[in-house]
């Protein structure tokens, strides 16, 4: 082991016995201003004693370096309580401070399970992942893709066979072959039968006719994504089912099961085994003493055991991506004669309490839980909202209108609110300007059930980030609302990181490394735009793609590019190799444009290879980071009808975002917002407002552009609403050379 992995780091006050402790534990203790002395790939893990290192240990967790490292805080005791207050102050796990043993061991197990230094993308094995879901394709591939895992991805059964794969696992969508045959058909297409497959289907469990199938496992459509990386693992290893594939999960494993009555399904690699329990993460709400079954493994132990559950942690918040119930298996309660083949597995690990420990995507804060206000005049509605948001972390008022609702707001300044349009004494709108006089960037999310363009542009002028149309999908609220208290809390750490911080050398030296390669390795997929019932593709979308096997999705290069402040460096790339793509077309060219391009001054160099063919280009301008922040907008995009290109707004009716781009820009072409799309054959409140936005359009002349179409439901519907123009899946997925639609009948 490198002497960088015998290091934990502290963060906050010392405390008598400590090192001691982690000596014994066969590592180090060490300040911070020791860790630039350490080569990586960095240290064992850090120590967080005392509220007073809240601040460092946010600084700690900012660092990219650090991202891995589990963090241990020393807590009074172990309850609850404690153990919650250290996971949202950004920690992974908590010992007792005069516990030393449990320290001891907590290093001792981390000693034994680092994973191997200078591990690289592909060194644990090669996964081929098939799904039509770009956006499951986008979560699961930017999961797996972090543990050394090389991931490769397909959309259909025959693109899988063109990719002359051999993966180690393929991971396949059941809707993508014969209803239980899939995995036969996918065998078949990469030429083996001896690769293990897992299914993701839509009910969690696939039907194999009863049989049982060697190497094949299934998960959920909605199983999140480190579950499928558990899955993974096992048939990657089946020996070794209980290894991490996170430092961040070491210590116990939040695994996820749909539960039938009382059962989990006994084949399907539901459970993974911590190491001091089993912790489980229900996707249906368990109650306070269900039961489980669950299968235990090494093989050598119990084969299944009978394991009453109890709710360990009610209110996850950002502990789990999406947050969700744990249920606590507890050894002891475990029959005496399988108790005692279990311990003789794990010895060593069952004589301390079991711990929940969650893995977080979310930045860590060390602030209280967040504060929601939700306006209704309706009763039944604030309840059903209120319930939406019961089981979170969120502390949630309620308010019957707007003038109890700006009353409760400055007396508790919630992170963010939640209000109905159409209510007695004070509108949402008057709502809205009374809290954009106190406060410029608190979130407020406008909700209605009878839209009109007039109160959406209103809202919009007004700052409202999103705007919902009921009835609304808890879920989707949820989201909005963990996305927006997300968005603001980050801007407040960076404003004040902005007056408090001085200029520091950059830790993103490998991520930048990663990102040159991988604009280097751009090349461009196109998806046809096309007129129905004419039957004629009238354009294609350029959509960026990297063969950089470290940043597997268009996603992650978006991500990294904002990170580094290099979204310039994408835009030149694609507006350099897409003309070339186009050469043989005469078709117009749609081309993504980040708010970030329109202050590059290489944009409106009329000699560029783009401007050559600027009378055929529509320049689609993606609301990524905020056009506000875009000075003289208006001038940059006139000088871009200078040279010819036509401008479109995406995501028109996704909120804010798309509604604000078509007020100040007033675009040629606007593109309707998926999330309006998809079901709109089932739903009479998205067919008013879509009609209602295409009739607004075609009066100021502007084109509109139906995205995401995805069956010939919502195709016969939106024409039926006016729409002639379509994107989607309906009619082809991107590709090239360019693709040609799919034509219906």
């Amino acid at each position: 082991m490198s002497r960088g992995e015998s290091q934990v780091v502290l963060l906050g006050t010392p405390l008598d016995g400590v090192d001691d402790a982690i000596a014994a534990g066969g590592a180090t203790l060490i300040t911070r201003e020791d860790v630039a002395n350490i080569p990586r790939p960095g240290v064992l893990a850090a120590i967080v004693s005392g509220h007073e290192a809240a601040d460092e240990l946010r600084e700690w967790r900012a660092d990219p370096r650090f991202h891995q490292v589990p963090v241990i805080a020393l807590v009074d005791y172990v309850a609850e309580g404690p153990f919650r207050d250290a996971l949202v102050a950004g920690a992974d796990d908590a010992v007792a401070r005069s516990d030393r043993a449990a320290l001891t061991r907590r290093i001792a197990t981390l000693r034994g399970a680092t994973p191997t230094q200078g591990q690289r993308q592909g060194d644990r094995g090669t996964i081929l992942l098939v799904d039509g879901d770009q956006e499951r394709r986008r979560l699961f591939g930017r999961t797996l893709g972090r543990t050394g895992l090389d991931v490769r991805f397909a959309s259909s059964l025959e693109e899988a066979s063109a990719e002359k794969v051999s993966p180690d696992v393929a991971v396949v969508h059941e809707t993508l072959g014969e209803p239980g045959n899939v995995h036969y058909q996918l065998r078949e297409a990469l030429g083996s039968h001896d690769v293990p497959v897992v299914l993701i289907t839509d009910e969690g469990e696939a039907d194999f006719g009863g049989r049982r199938i060697e190497r094949t496992a299934s998960v959920p459509t909605s199983v999140p994504a480190d579950h499928l990386l558990f899955v993974i693992n096992e048939l990657l290893n089946p020996a070794a089912a209980e290894q991490r594939s996170s430092p961040r999960l070491l210590y116990s494993t939040l695994c996820a099961f749909r539960s039938a009555g009382d059962l989990v399904p006994s084949h399907g690699v539901v459970y993974n085994i911590s190491r001091n329990g089993l912790f489980v993460r229900s996707l249906d709400p368990p109650n306070v003493g269900d039961t489980a079954w669950l299968e235990l493994r090494p093989p050598q132990s119990v084969g299944a055991v009978h394991l009453r559950g109890t709710v360990a942690w009610r209110t996850l918040g950002g502990g789990t991506n999406p947050p969700g119930f744990a249920v606590q298996l507890l050894p002891s309660q475990m029959p005496t004669e399988d108790l005692e083949r279990y311990r003789d597995c794990y010895r060593r690990l069952l004589d301390e309490p079991v711990r929940l420990t969650a893995a977080s995507s979310a930045p860590p804060t060390a602030e209280a839980a967040p504060r929601l206000l939700i306006v209704d005049d309706e009763e039944v509605v604030r309840s059903v909202m209120a319930r939406i948001f019961r089981d979170t972390d969120y502390e949630v008022t309620l308010a019957s209108d707007g003038e109890e609702a700006i009353q409760q707001y400055r007396r508790l300044r919630h992170d963010a609110v939640v209000t109905d349009v159409q209510m007695p004494n004070m509108s949402g709108i008057e709502l809205l300007k009374a809290i954009r006089a106190d406060d410029e960037n608190v979130p407020v999310i406008i909700t209605t059930g009878e839209p009109t363009t007039d109160s959406a542009i209103e809202a919009v002028h007004l700052g409202a980030l999103r705007y919902l149309v009921k009835p609304i999908d808890p879920a989707t609220v949820r989201d909005v609302v963990h996305r927006a208290v997300g968005m603001a809390r980050l801007a407040r750490y960076r404003r004040q990181a902005a007056r408090v911080t001085p200029d520091v050398p950059s830790p993103n030296d490998d991520l930048d490394e990663r990102f040159s390669r991988a604009v280097d390795l751009l090349f461009a997929h196109f998806q046809p735009i096309v007129a129905w019932p004419d039957k004629e593709v009238i354009a294609y979308e350029a959509l960026a793609r990297t063969s950089e096997p470290s940043i597997p999705h268009p996603g992650v290069l978006f991500d990294a590019a904002e990170r580094l402040d290099r979204v310039a460096d994408v835009g030149r790339r694609m507006r350099e190799i897409t003309p070339k793509a186009m050469a043989k077309s005469e078709h117009k060219l749609f081309l993504n444009l980040h708010p970030t391009d329109l202050l590059d001054e290489q944009l409106y160099d009329p000699e560029s290879p783009l401007a050559a063919i600027g009378d055929r280009v529509v320049m689609e301008i993606t609301e990524r980071a905020s056009l506000a922040r875009v000075e003289k907008l208006k001038e940059r995009v006139d000088r871009l009808r200078e040279l010819g290109f036509k401008i479109a707004v995406d995501d028109l009716g996704a909120g804010y975002a798309g509604l604000s781009a078509f007020v100040a820009l007033m675009p040629d072409v606007v593109k309707l917002d998926m999330s309006l799309i998809r079901g709109i054959d089932e739903s009479k409140t998205k067919q008013r407002l879509v009609h209602s936005m295409i009739n607004v359009s075609n009066d100021l002349g502007i084109q509109v552009i139906a995205e995401g179409v995805e069956t010939r439901a919502e195709l016969d519907v939106l024409a039926g609403l006016g729409c002639t123009l379509f994107q989607g899946f309906f009619f082809a997925r991107p590709g090239f050379p360019l693709p040609d639609p799919d034509w219906p009948t």
